[in-house]
């Protein structure tokens, strides 16, 4: 997601909030006026409020001015429904529209709108649990697409007494020449109209509501950006078991993607599995750079069971010509009674940066540790993939900081492996050596993972003068002699480790360019060398 999401910042929140006596619906408008009419009805809200009256229905509404976060590249703003009163109040619908008049030719604008409950003195989020749904869109010419709307499900997603429903939106502009987000001159945001995002939600007391209330269930569990690649067509996700004694009914899937390269082309699409088999296909709007986004509801509906027992997979696909980072979040609406399997959280506190703040480090059902930096009390950043195909841990402890400051851990399982692994959080990975072989020196340019599928990690070196891809074989022993798995391939640009096939061993992607255009190979891992073949197109 864009930094800063759902947004930390303040900004100019204009309108009242109107407070019926008694619950009703709005009548629908002509489509032709329905834009300028629900902006009209948003401008006359006062934004946020502090709600300390248990009245039975609130409407909250308003318009988002955006302004400058912490990162000067994206704007953004947000605004506050703050339960202070006993009772639990349900939200049960929620709209927006997104004012796109400001965008100039050239420009394209990424822009993530959506709502988060939180505690009541937290301003943003990046945990799960708090995320109810973001929804992101890609704009690159003014364009009304209408409001855009959601009725929650059964009796709605709950704001308890001391919690604040946050709405909010952050944009940046992406040039289309490809060049990278870029700071906003201040003057485009003088009056308040650029990338303005009005809303409405209707929250209702509890007890006016039919129904038990929902939970949004977020897969990956956390806010995870990562390499998506030929290879590697499947986003990181999380997978649920019902832990309860009674069916748990799905209703319906918000997704989120977001290609952060903007200039690349890239298909997408969502699995639903019950019990990791396939149950419904959800096709999602491809990414065209030039052309704005397709239309993508807030959520499609869908109606699932989950059995006690049962386990529920809602996995991204995402399909790029090249190696593109990417940001997949499915936000699943359903029942009360599911609990997150398969992910190690929170596995030690540890402050990888030295900066006082505790961070965050997850090991997730691939073998992939992932690292999300604390930057303040309660803030942290987007989890990054610090390594890769690592597998099964029992044990992570820290080591003593070396004299430079650096955190090591040591990953241990009961098969004997043993890793120790030295955080670079400048680079944003882990170095990784066996403890067998410490003070062996790890190159940077190593690539990691399991390429004989035996539960151990493996080390790549690739030896460029002699056009030889080396892997040294990890065991309980530590890390084995060089071999040759690969001949007649040098340097490469990039180089990507995952699953292709779901063999069960690690294979590695490889791209360079050079005169004839783009070049792509995917090296299969076996037994004892890599099946080398070009990468699908």
């Amino acid at each position: 997601m864009l930094t800063g999401a759902l947004c930390s910042c303040g900004g100019d929140n204009q309108g009242q909030a109107t407070r019926p006596s008694s619950p009703g619906s709005e009548t629908s408008t002509p489509p032709t006026t329905a834009t300028q009419q629900f902006v009209d009805r948003a401008k006359e809200g006062t934004g946020s409020i502090d709600l300390v009256n248990a009245t039975d229905t609130v409407i909250f509404s308003g318009c988002l001015r955006k302004n400058k976060t912490e990162d000067p590249r994206t704007v953004g703003a947000a605004a506050f429904f703050t339960n202070l009163t006993q009772a639990e109040y349900r939200l049960v619908d929620f709209a927006y529209v997104m004012d796109t008049s400001g965008i100039r030719t050239g420009e394209s604008v990424e822009t993530d709108v959506g709502f988060t409950v939180l505690p009541r003195s937290a301003l943003v989020a990046l945990n799960s649990g708090e995320e109810l749904l973001i929804t992101h869109r890609y704009d690159t010419q003014p364009n009304d697409r209408g409001v855009s709307s959601i009725t929650i499900p059964q009796g709605g997603l709950a704001i308890a007494p001391n919690q604040r429903l946050s709405i909010g939106s952050v944009s940046a502009i992406f040039p289309l020449d490809g060049s990278g987000a870029k700071v906003i001159d201040d003057s485009r945001l003088a009056d308040g109209s650029l990338f303005q995002v009005c809303y409405s939600a209707t929250l209702k007391r509890s007890d006016w509501v039919t129904g038990g209330r929902i939970v949004s269930y977020r897969s990956p569990y956390r806010d995870r950006s990562y390499v998506a690649d030929p290879a590697r067509t499947t986003a990181p996700f999380t997978s649920f078991r019902n832990t309860s004694d009674k069916p748990v009914r799905v209703y319906g899937i918000g997704s989120f993607i977001s290609n952060l390269s903007s200039t690349e082309p890239s298909t997408h699409s969502v699995e639903v599995l019950i019990n990791n088999q396939t149950v419904t296909t959800i096709q999602l709007p491809a990414h065209v750079p030039g052309q704005n986004s397709g239309s993508l509801p807030l959520a499609h509906p869908v109606d699932l069971t989950i059995a006690p027992g049962a386990t529920l997979t809602v996995k991204g696909k995402v399909t790029p010509n090249r190696a593109i980072v990417f940001d997949f979040a499915a936000f699943i609406f359903a029942d009360e009674g599911l609990t997150s399997i398969d992910e190690n959280l929170d596995m030690l506190p540890v402050d990888f940066n030295a900066d006082g703040y505790t961070d965050i480090v997850d090991l997730d059902s691939s073998g992939s540790f992932w690292v999300s930096l604390r930057v303040g009390q309660g803030l942290q950043n987007t989890q990054q993939e610090w390594a890769r195909a690592v597998g099964k841990v029992d044990r992570l402890i820290a080591l003593q900081p070396s004299q430079s400051g650096s955190v090591t851990l040591q990953a241990t399982n009961n098969a004997g492996l043993c890793l120790n692994m030295k955080s670079v959080p400048s680079m944003a990975r882990f170095i990784l050596e066996y403890c067998q072989n410490a003070g062996s020196p790890s190159l940077e340019s190593d690539i990691w993972g399991d390429f004989n599928g035996d539960g151990f990690s493996d080390r790549l070196r690739v030896d460029a003068p002699a056009k030889a891809y080396l892997v040294a074989l990890g065991s309980a022993t530590g890390l084995g002699p060089d071999s040759i798995w690969a001949g007649g391939y040098g340097a490469v640009e990039k180089m990507f480790v995952s699953d292709a096939n779901g063999d069960g061993a690690s294979d590695v992607l490889a791209e360079w360019t050079n005169a004839s255009g783009l070049q792509c190979k995917i090296f299969y891992g076996a037994r004892d060398r890599f099946r080398v073949e070009d990468c699908p197109r």
